[in-house]
């Protein structure tokens, strides 16, 4: 069984599986969606054979169902199988009153033996005695991003699953263009992958050729622009983008990403003179990027962008359950740059 009060990665996690039974809480925790999906994934494949899943495989939400909904299903007792899956999403959203938290408390001092519940964060508050209880009995499971500097390796590696070699030079212009979130170079290597099958070894010329300089450099200009006096700056170029994006929801993660960031810089900048490249090797990232993200971290307030991430937040709640998400979107946007928080 997997080992508890452990932190895995997605490597070792499925390593882990291969050779011992799953343990029964699990936390997955971290600000990469892509990582946290690779994770569930890896869990559903080492805990549900195919041909059950239908019957012992619930996702649910945190923001849409409470705790004794979701811990009723996780009692329940598997058809027909060895065991059950039951997958919180979004699982720091879950509000809880004093018995759904004692419950909750309960079940995870004694987890029901024939079900393995996954427990899916952006970020717990270690505050809390059910995160401090979460840390010393479930697994947990890292999800979150990489640094600046193992991206292009990140890249190379998982170009070559795919069946395709990068070239150093053109995994690094990869990352360039397509940015430091994993899910968006996950989907450029898929590109590759299928444009270029056979191909002996892809060269940055491929890569621009694949990804697109001008669509990268799009999203690198609602970055730029993104200051609380430049609202039309901002919104001209966030259209630009949103003429050709069909999925509006990848959007907002890429701006709710770019938020966080900046809200990680003013915190590191309330603390005291900072330079540029001592926060990029903090942080992980590059020093040019820094330089730039701290000038608009300087123009925000920390109540501004705590602001943005809720509205944001609840803007990516509205456009995954009710119709038009584009409307969504630009309502969470304006009111954000209004100082407003959504109902």
């Amino acid at each position: 069984m997997t080992a508890r009060g452990r932190t895995y990665g997605v490597g070792e996690l499925r390593r882990d599986l291969a050779r011992k039974p799953p343990a029964l809480v699990y936390v997955v925790e971290g600000e990469e969606p892509l990582l946290a999906q690779e994770a569930v994934s890896v869990l559903v494949e080492a805990c549900i054979p195919k041909p059950s899943r239908d019957f012992n495989y619930d996702v649910v939400a945190g923001d849409d169902e409470g705790a004794r909904d979701f811990l009723a299903r996780a009692g329940a007792y598997p058809f027909m199988a060895e065991r059950r899956l039951v997958v919180v999403r979004r699982f720091e959203k879950l509000r809880l009153d004093e018995r759904d938290e004692s419950a909750l408390v309960e079940y995870v001092r004694s987890p029901n033996a024939t079900t393995v519940l996954v427990l899916v964060a952006t970020k717990l508050d270690r505050r809390t005695n059910l995160a401090k209880l979460l840390d010393r009995s479930a697994c947990r499971v890292s999800a979150e991003g990489l640094r600046a500097d193992a991206l292009p390796g990140w890249v190379a590696t998982r170009a070559r699953s795919a069946g395709v070699t990068l070239e150093p030079a053109a995994a690094q212009r990869l990352v360039e263009l397509a940015g430091p979130g994993l899910l968006e170079l996950a989907n450029e290597v898929e590109k590759l992958a299928v444009r270029y099958a056979g191909t002996p070894r892809v060269r940055t010329e491929e890569v621009e050729a694949t990804v697109g300089a001008h669509r990268a450099e799009e999203i690198w200009a609602i970055h730029r622009a993104f200051r609380p006096d430049n609202a039309a700056g901002f919104l001209r170029a966030l259209g630009r983008v949103m003429e050709t994006e069909d999925e509006p929801v990848r959007l907002l993660a890429l701006l709710a990403r770019h938020v966080n960031d900046l809200l990680r810089v003013r915190l590191m900048l309330d603390r005291g003179p900072q330079t540029a490249g001592g926060l990029a090797k903090r942080l992980g990232r590059s020093p040019w990027q820094l330089e730039q993200q701290m000038g608009q971290a300087k123009a925000f307030t920390r109540a501004q962008l705590l602001l943005w991430l809720r509205n944001l937040q609840r803007a990516d709640v509205d456009m995954k359950s009710r119709p038009l998400p584009r409307l969504a979107l630009e309502r969470a946007l304006l009111h954000s740059f209004m100082g407003r928080e959504l109902a």
